[in-house]
């Protein structure tokens, strides 16, 4: 299953570079997409065998994870652009603290949750918050717990309280 991330600004670049250098993600998992060429070439440059997808429709109808690595005001736009082609098996993931489950609940029929990264998980440090909205699956928790302990001491986030998953 490939892993998508639409966005390669500064997080979605350090997120999918810390993610495949700490070994979490083989290159040849992830599908990438950004409106500039640049920051596309940048990261593939930097990462042989990530794929770029051609728009966020393509990156959707590949991937079965979908990162949105956008700012909030583009949200609305990137959900236009891939809702035709998500669906009930797509887990889409938001990495903005301003977007809400409830919305992408409402405007997908995917399963949804919050990751909210850091730039310290460069250097595989620092905590991550993760929400799991309510259609997410155990196996939804285990992928994000994974991938994000791998670059950082994932917390779980549940109404307003963080606490440290349970071992």
């Amino acid at each position: 299953m490939a892993i998508g991330f639409i966005g390669m600004g500064n997080m979605g670049r350090l997120l999918v570079t810390a993610l495949v250098r700490a070994g979490a993600l083989q290159p040849d998992e992830v599908l990438i997409y950004s409106r500039s060429p640049e920051k596309r070439r940048r990261v593939t440059a930097a990462l042989p065998g990530v794929q770029e997808a051609y728009g966020g429709g393509d990156l959707a109808r590949r991937a079965g994870v979908v990162f949105l690595c956008v700012k909030p005001p583009e949200t609305a736009g990137v959900l236009e652009e891939i809702g035709p082609y998500i669906t009930a098996d797509h887990l889409l993931v938001t990495i903005n603290n301003t977007v809400t489950l409830a919305m992408l609940e409402a405007r997908t029929p995917a399963r949804a949750a919050k990751v909210i990264p850091s730039v310290v998980h460069a250097v595989r440090r620092g905590v991550s918050l993760l929400v799991f909205g309510g259609r997410c699956t155990p196996g939804d928790r285990a992928l994000l717990m994974r991938l994000m302990g791998a670059v950082s001491r994932p917390l779980v986030c549940r109404r307003r309280r963080c606490a440290p998953p349970r071992t």
